[in-house]
């Protein structure tokens, strides 16, 4: 089989680098099982900075909630963190470049539904010609005009195609 390209959508790159959230361990075991299968990522260049806020606002926001006050050396390491990821992704992933014309594309991609941010995200999968979309927007899948798939969906797929290992459930 040749080689393949899946560009992940931020969803599933947050669901990898924060281990609370309830996709976390399938996020890990779908990146790692594909890595094993030999399976190329690409994510859209813009998912960095969305990661990045995130992953550093939400280590702030458990700063807080814990100690009351987020401190500068607090923020410090929360900035720390975000860049980490962003050095993590930057090594299993490559980014998707964005020009007008995928502006273009997402404008066309409203009427299927209203999250530019996911048109986006299916503009960077038709540039790179992304063999699937992995995502866990259950609304992204079922409009989506490319190939996409759910993370659990993505795993079973995998494993199925190799039998070495009972899909997920």
């Amino acid at each position: 089989m040749s080689e393949r390209l899946f560009l992940l959508d931020t969803n599933v790159w947050l669901d990898y680098f924060l281990g609370f959230r309830p996709q976390s361990k399938a996020a890990v075991d779908f990146i790692n099982i594909a890595i094993e299968r030999g399976v190329r990522f690409c994510h859209a260049v813009h998912a960095t900075k969305d990661l990045f806020y995130l992953v550093s606002a939400d280590y702030r926001r458990a700063v807080m909630r814990d100690k009351g006050e987020v401190s500068k050396a607090d923020a410090a390491t929360a900035a720390k963190t975000a860049w980490m990821c962003l050095s993590k992704m930057d090594e299993l992933s490559t980014a998707v470049g964005c020009d007008r014309s995928d502006v273009w594309i997402a404008q066309k991609q409203r009427c299927l539904h209203g999250d530019y941010e996911d048109s986006l995200v299916i503009a960077a999968a038709m540039r790179c010609n992304a063999d699937l979309l992995i995502t866990n927007d259950e609304e992204l899948i079922r409009h989506c005009p490319v190939a996409a798939l759910s993370v659990e969906d993505a795993t079973n797929m995998l494993c199925e195609e190799r039998g070495l290992r009972e899909p997920l459930s």
